[in-house]
Parts: C-alpha cells; structure tokens; sequence
C-alpha cells in the first residue's frame, strides 16, 4: 500500500468511505467518481475482493477542504478552457462527473435545543427520504451513475436502503437495479407497495423479501383480446389494511396479506367518450374515495366523492371551471384546492 499522503489515481469502479471521525474531517466522495488526482490513505483493511471486479479498497480525503478543491478544480477545468475535452470513450462525459458532484448529500439530524448536528452515515446521491412513523428508521433510495447515457435512459443503478437511527447501522432492502422504482409507503412507514411490470410487490422493510400480489390475476382483458391485465398501485387504505390498485377494467381492493382482490369500480370499455377519474384520496375511515372527474364530450370537470359500500357517487363540485391542487385535512372534513 502507498505511504500516507501519496498522490494516487481513483480509478472508476472504486469505492470511498465514510469518515474516520478520529482523524479526518468527513469528505464523502461518489463511487464511480472517474480519474481525478488526489491526496488520499490507503486503508488497508477495508480492502475488498470481488469475483467480477478488481479489489475494491477505500479512501479517505484528509481533509474537507481537500476533497472541495479537486471538485472545484474540475469545475474550472471544464469551464475556464481555452480548449474543453469530453471524451466519449470514458464512462463519463467529464462534465457529467462534475455535475453528479452536486447531488451528493450527507443527511444529518439537528437537536432542536441544543442545535447539536450529527450527521448520519448515508451518504451519497440520495432522494426520496422516509422516516418511519416510530422514528426508528429512514428509508431512502441510493442512486449510483454508471456511465453517461445520450438517450437518457439507464446509466444509473437504485438501491433501497434502510438506515437505523438507533445503531447508525445501514443495510440493502432491495438490491441495485437499473430501473427506478416508485415506491409507495403505508402509513406507518414500515412497509410499501409498487408496480413492475404489470404486478403488484409489497416488501417490508424488516426483511428483504418482496411479495407478489397479482400474478394470479393477471388474466386476458378480454376474450377478444389476450393481453394481460396490468396493475398499477394508487394509495393505502388509511388504516393499511388494503391498497387500491387500478387496472385497465377499473379499480381494485387488494389485501397485502392475504392477496384477496375486489372490482370497487368498474371503468367503461369506451375510453374515448367516457369521462376521465381518478382517485385523488381516501376518506379517513377508508369509506369513501375521492375522484377527479373531467368529462370528453362538453366542458366540465371537479371532484366527486365515490362510496365503497353503496356504490353510488355524489358530486361534490362539477362545472365549466378548472380544479386542481386537491388538498385534505386529515379529519376528511374540508378540503383545499385551486
């Protein structure tokens, strides 16, 4: 291993720790960060070996500092000229390696009284942040860039991963994929449903293992026509005892532990002169379901209110003007909009 402070090439591939908070300052760093120059140590023990890469080993900036003046160095080389390269043979456009620095983050907590800041051992690209209802978790998703993509698709894997506020421990609950996955969590925050490929998952976040809810559903739309139904997820119950998922015959009640599934609302066959709803949110007692409607054939739109058990809907705004931004107390009681 290299002396302590030699310069070493990062080459793409290899990976950089979190801090050392006994003798550095944190300075996190992405993974596939390209070729760039910098002081670094070479950590010994936190060398890993892969089966289908070379050995992956971590690094650590000495300082803050240091780690802001390779990016901005970076930034001037691309910016300052008079003659600016991007070579399209590397995996990175040299731009986009500047630009994926700015999406790094480390979350942290603030102590409100004694404004205190710890921060906490995620780090990297991280988006769509969810606490548990109990505050003993975070989920978020953690986005690693591959290469440089000209079609802007792919280029990047997701990961799902749960960080515990208690231990600062984290693990994977859903390993690294290529396409993103919109999650959609239960109100407690400790399990969530989502959509691939016309079924429906949910996974717990105690455990890695993921559900199938519909795959026994997934029957032909019809006898003249032999596609499969897809599903896709709308909400949670409020009490998370069922998810309302929508198909291309209308609405469904699905139980996530027992897999029992039932048509609360039936869609029209004619697409092109039936109005247009969609489910905006759920009552607080789960009985009734709130809808946008918009109709194909004259100018009128507004928000109706479907029950589940009399299957009856009631207006409760429609007319020649247009509504958006639907907002709901959390009593059901009054509702906000534009």
């Amino acid at each position: 291993p290299p002396r302590k402070d030699t310069r070493l090439e990062l080459r793409p591939l290899q990976k950089l720790i979190r801090e050392d908070t006994a003798r550095f300052k944190n300075a996190i760093l992405h993974r596939r960060f390209g070729k760039s120059m910098m002081a670094v140590d070479w950590l010994v023990d936190v060398c890993e070996t892969s089966k289908d890469e070379n050995p992956r080993c971590y690094f650590l900036a000495p300082t803050y500092r240091a780690a802001k003046a390779i990016a901005w160095q970076m930034f001037l080389d691309l910016t300052e000229g008079p003659v600016i390269v991007q070579d399209s043979r590397k995996p990175f456009l040299a731009w986009e390696v500047v630009r994926n620095q700015t999406s790094l983050m480390i979350p942290a907590i603030v102590d409100i009284r004694s404004r205190d800041v710890r921060e906490l051992p995620a780090a990297g690209q991280i988006s769509g942040m969810h606490q548990s209802k109990d505050g003993r978790f975070i989920t978020y998703t953690e986005t690693s860039p591959i290469k440089t993509t000209y079609d802007r698709q792919g280029g990047a894997e997701y990961a799902l991963k749960v960080l515990d506020l208690e231990t600062d421990s984290v693990r994977a609950i859903k390993d690294s994929v290529e396409q993103r996955i919109n999650l959609n969590w239960n109100s407690t925050g400790d399990r969530f449903a989502y959509a691939l490929k016309g079924n429906v998952f949910v996974q717990s976040i105690a455990d890695t293992a993921v559900t199938n809810l519909t795959e026994e559903y997934r029957t032909p739309v019809s006898e003249d026509d032999s596609t499969k139904l897809s599903y896709s997820v709308m909400h949670w119950r409020p009490d998370d005892a069922q998810l309302l998922v929508r198909s291309k015959k209308g609405y469904h009640l699905l139980d996530p532990d027992t897999k029992a599934i039932e048509l609360v609302y039936e869609l029209p066959e004619d697409e092109d002169t039936a109005p247009t709803v969609n489910v905006v949110n759920w009552s607080p007692d789960g009985s009734h379901l709130y809808m946008t409607y918009s109709a194909k054939d004259r100018w009128e739109r507004g928000l109706v209110r479907y029950d589940l058990s009399s299957r009856q809907t009631t207006d409760l705004v429609k007319d020649g003007n247009l509504y958006g931004g639907w907002r709901f107390t959390k009593d059901g009681r009054k509702i906000f909009y534009n």
